[in-house]
């Protein structure tokens, strides 16, 4: 073969016919373009695309198997059948199929290059069946081990969205239950925590025969949500319930009640509230068998698991957990977007509690860690508020919030996203703004530890309004709690108490403050505490220093 010496030439084993398509008869929307693995057809806002079929072959392999990075022998083999090509023949079709869909390789925005190891396709896509395609029946041949893990979703177990039940055949409450299931499928998939199976999957298994170990294990789901909808006149009740595919016991339990004619303009915020607290559930379920575990025998996603469980909770050992975790998922997979990304929401929580030490900069490390979660995990919203929070540490408030409110954009059932806008608002000399989007946040998480740091966002944004009563009344009731948002809410409370001339109380605060917090300094105060304002700063030093914090 003449001038082979200067390629690099592959092959694989299996040579089998070539096909332009795959197999799987599916519409995958992305962007402004439609991919049609049935017709072989690429649009973009309904205008074809025109593509080579190599090029077209290329672009659905990685758009089917989007949750992984493709190597080149699996391209060679999917694409060209196990027949030898040279590397460039393959980066030539990786060039076009970027260029086919407005992506090139300098931005490499929708298809990304890994040295090495392959092509992953990073764009947010959605999909459904294609117009003439046949759906398999469900039957026992066909069923799915519902104790493995699903594959090409990173080892997680999956969910599976049953209809919503109504308590009659009006048709208003038929729209609104087919409604809210599909708005709840949507914002738990954007989590990204665990994988969704769509509720049209189930809506054939759903009968009062097929219990819920059936359906998990005919669709490969650990974990089945049951609702329903029950109406009075105007009044609505909206039940929950997470169950068990294993043991079909239930798991998490809640009701939601709200005003019938006012549901339809709130679905969103009801559908983004269970979506909030079921994946705290399931994170929950899923990292408690880990928490005795030996960490040596744990892999990159259970690592991650038991850093997000460390980082849902408050105290400072929770927050040296979190990162141990984060770290040690980074340490096994280090392309793993999610753990970079909680890295730097452990750093953010841990600088702003005055926790980490001296010797570590927490704010290049969150700024390192929020730029690689947002290259490998564009969508994942923890990357965006640990890049967004080195920003407000650096006096740079406009990209501070740009980039916390793209996090917001990722996932609006996020209330970590909402919670960390309401700190940046309030840094940055808005409080009114920031009382807002701690209400949004304390709507999708009312209760737990995050409840309480949301409230002292309340409380501090009180304090800029000059409301100090109401200020003392939010830290006060935080304090009660008694967790370990309370060194945060101590600081807060003393500070406001100066402000009312209660000197007496606000000592006493302080010095409880200084048994929680050995070494906290009016100069620790000062550098966690970003303010915009200059004025806003020296105020708030000067409070905590009438109230004997040196």
């Amino acid at each position: 073969m003449a001038g082979s010496n200067s390629l690099n030439y592959r092959r694989t084993l299996s040579p089998v016919r070539p096909k332009p398509c795959s197999g799987r008869q599916m519409i995958y929307r992305f962007s402004d373009y439609e991919l049609d693995t049935e017709g072989c057809a690429l649009t973009r806002d309904g205008v074809d695309v025109a593509v080579e079929a190599q090029v077209f072959s290329t672009l659905a392999v990685l758009i089917e198997n989007r949750n992984r990075i493709v190597s080149r022998d699996e391209l060679i083999e999917t694409v060209w059948s196990g027949r030898i090509i040279s590397d460039a023949a393959i980066s030539s079709r990786i060039h076009s199929a970027r260029t086919a869909i407005g992506d090139n390789g300098r931005d490499q925005a929708l298809i990304k290059t890994f040295s090495g190891r392959g092509y992953r396709f990073v764009g947010r896509a959605s999909m459904l069946p294609a117009a003439n395609a046949v759906l398999p029946v469900p039957e026992r041949a066909l069923s799915v081990d519902v104790t493995r893990p699903v594959p090409g979703f990173l080892d997680r177990p999956a969910i599976v969205l049953l209809p919503f039940d109504t308590s009659s055949d009006a048709l208003p409450d038929i729209h609104l239950a087919h409604g809210l299931t599909e708005e709840l499928s949507l914002r738990l998939g954007q989590t990204g925590s665990f994988p969704v199976i769509s509720s049209q999957s189930a809506r054939s298994l759903k009968t009062r025969s097929t219990g819920a170990a059936e359906i998990g294990r005919r669709l490969g789901a650990r974990y089945l949500l049951e609702g329903s909808i029950q109406r009075s006149d105007d009044r609505l009740r909206i039940y929950v319930h997470l169950v068990s595919a294993l043991s079909e016991e239930r798991l998490w339990s809640e009701r939601y009640d709200t005003r019938f004619s006012e549901v339809f303009d709130m679905q969103d915020w009801v559908a983004a509230t269970i979506a909030e607290a079921l994946e705290r559930e399931m994170i929950a379920c899923e990292a408690g068998p880990l928490l005795g575990a030996q960490t040596t025998e744990l892999d990159a996603w259970q690592m991650y698991l038991r850093g997000i469980f460390f980082l849902h909770r408050s105290g400072r050992s929770d927050n040296r957990l979190a990162l141990e975790s984060f770290r040690a998922a980074i340490a096994r997979d280090k392309i793993y977007g999610p753990a970079h990304g909680g890295l730097a929401m452990a750093c953010v929580f841990g600088h702003g509690a005055g926790w980490l030490s001296a010797g570590h900069d927490p704010v290049e490390t969150m700024a390192e860690a929020g730029h690689t979660a947002m290259h490998l995990s564009p969508h994942e919203p923890n990357g965006h508020i640990g890049l967004g929070w080195s920003h407000l540490c650096r006096g740079e408030f406009e990209a501070a919030l740009e980039a916390i409110e793209t996090a917001v954009e990722c996932n609006p059932s996020s209330a970590f996203a909402a919670f960390y806008l309401a700190c940046a608002l309030s840094f940055a000399g808005d409080p009114s703004a920031a009382i807002d989007s701690a209400g949004r946040a304390l709507r999708l998480n009312p209760r737990g530890p995050l409840a309480n740091r949301i409230w002292t966002i309340q409380a501090r944004a009180h304090y800029l309004l000059g409301d100090y009563e109401r200020s003392v009344e939010i830290n006060r009731a935080v304090i009660a709690s008694d967790d370990g948002t309370v060194p945060l809410a101590m600081r807060d409370l003393a500070a406001s108490l100066a402000c009312l001339g209660a000197l007496d109380e606000a000592a006493a605060a302080i010095s409880h403050l200084m048994q929680l917090s050995p070494g906290y300094t009016l100069e620790k105060a000062g550098a966690t505490y970003p303010w915009r304002h200059r004025d806003q700063r020296c105020d708030y030093l000067e409070h905590l220093s009438r109230a004997g914090l040196r």
